[in-house]
């Protein structure tokens, strides 16, 4: 369960994640998805395997120390996460074995920029992948995402690669990466459209259309 904040905070600072941040890190990822990413909602995810997924992601980004997470300077608490990753990394064994709640999501973020990048294939320090932004409730609105954005991507530049992407799964997200940091949307799944072994998995969520993958240059 993540920690209520204080109502105040001297100020927030924005690093690299690190070990120490593993566990509230993770706590505060997986109950942001669990309770508002829409198709993380829809698939009723256990939380005990979500949060397990969530730790895994976050160990393996210890090893080249892609992800950003923004902390309070009076009691270090995390308030705000960005997971990001090279594209051309290999991915955990341990994603083969995952609850088959999670294949719908996994196919749909795979399908939505498969074109994309049969035509541009990953290269190592090609594609900046921006996989998974959260941010404590209480401080909706103080631009924690902006900055964690704003931090990856500049991160990311100096690092070397070509291109950042990003599959935005709902409205809010769709509008802060392509209104505010200048993603181009190049494809998009609407979820009433989609299909999962036949079924329309997504087609009863309300608060969001689609997933869009959006695409933002580097050089």
């Amino acid at each position: 369960m993540i920690q209520n904040p204080r109502n105040t905070v001297s100020e927030i600072v924005y690093k690299s994640f690190s070990a120490e941040y593993l566990d509230a890190t993770a706590a505060l990822v997986s109950h942001m998805f669990l309770h508002h990413e829409a198709m993380t909602v829809v698939q009723k995810i256990p939380e005990d395997l979500y949060l397990d997924f969530v730790k895994v992601l976050l160990a393996r980004t210890l090893e080249d120390g892609l992800t950003k997470i923004a902390v309070s300077r009076d009691d270090n608490q995390v308030l705000g996460a960005m997971i990001n990753e090279d594209l051309a990394d290999p991915q955990p064994e341990v994603f083969e074995h995952l609850d088959g709640s999670f294949a719908p999501i996994f196919d749909l973020l795979e399908h939505v920029g498969a074109a994309y990048f049969e035509a541009n294939p990953p290269t190592p320090r090609k594609y900046f992948h921006m996989f998974m932004l959260a941010v404590h409730d209480d401080y909706s609105g103080r631009r924690v995402g902006d900055n964690l954005i704003d931090h990856s991507v500049a991160m990311a530049r100096e690092l070397g690669f070509e291109t950042a992407v990003v599959e935005a799964t709902g409205p809010r997200s769709q509008k802060l990466f392509h209104q505010y940091h200048d993603f181009e949307p190049v494809s998009e799944i609407k979820y009433r459209d989609y299909r999962f072994q036949g079924d329309a998995v997504f087609a009863d969520i309300a608060n969001a259309e689609s997933t869009q993958f959006m695409v933002l240059p580097l050089k």
